[in-house]
């Protein structure tokens, strides 16, 4: 048995809210209860949702009925691999710098206004992905429109790449612009 298409929205709601909330949640309760650093604190929660993915990896693939299926966790490895360094390492570090530079903070302090304005920053992505149809009719590869050839490879909507281009500015500049609004303009300690 093959994972249904209509797992698309599921799937992409798991990976742009329900893992950054999960891990910006974990990482500033971690943070708060040992008074540490907010890179350990993140490197902890990131830990626990690699975890509770691969759990869910192999959930998925008892559904889908196992034995063979090995493409199917070979591809899902891969697109967690993925999610966690454009959806999370790229992101935050981006944020981290912008907001560090822009606020003149402490690179603590800056991480944490860049992991809580990280789960908006993914809801506006999910937002975007499933904005064509909604939750139940379509989703962003129902875009359809004029057409375009990319890498040799012919009939690629033109809005579909565009979107596309959307949500990937948002996902790597919008932590580090809604972690601006968390903070304000302070020296840095030496």
């Amino acid at each position: 048995m093959a994972l249904p298409v209509g797992l698309i929205p599921t799937f992409a709601f798991v990976m742009t809210v329900g893992i950054p909330v999960t891990v910006a949640l974990s990482a500033h309760l971690y943070n708060r209860s040992q008074e540490g650093a907010m890179r350990d604190a993140l490197r902890v929660a990131v830990i626990e949702a690699a975890l509770l993915y691969t759990v869910g990896i192999y959930v998925i693939w008892s559904i889908a009925g196992g034995g063979s299926l090995w493409g199917l966790v070979a591809a899902l490895a891969v697109v967690g691999v993925f999610c966690l360094i454009f959806l999370l390492a790229v992101p935050l570090l981006v944020g981290q710098w912008l907001v560090e530079h822009v606020r003149d903070v402490p690179s603590d302090t800056a991480l944490k206004a860049v992991v809580t304005g990280w789960p908006p920053a993914m809801l506006l992505v999910f937002g975007i992905f499933i904005a064509p149809g909604g939750l139940t009719a379509g989703h962003l590869f129902d875009i359809e429109g004029p057409q375009t050839c990319l890498a040799g490879h012919c009939g690629i909507a033109i809005g579909l790449l565009a979107v596309t281009a959307l949500e990937g500015l948002i996902a790597t500049f919008g932590p580090g612009v809604a972690g601006l609004l968390f903070t304000t303009h302070t020296t840095k300690s030496a």
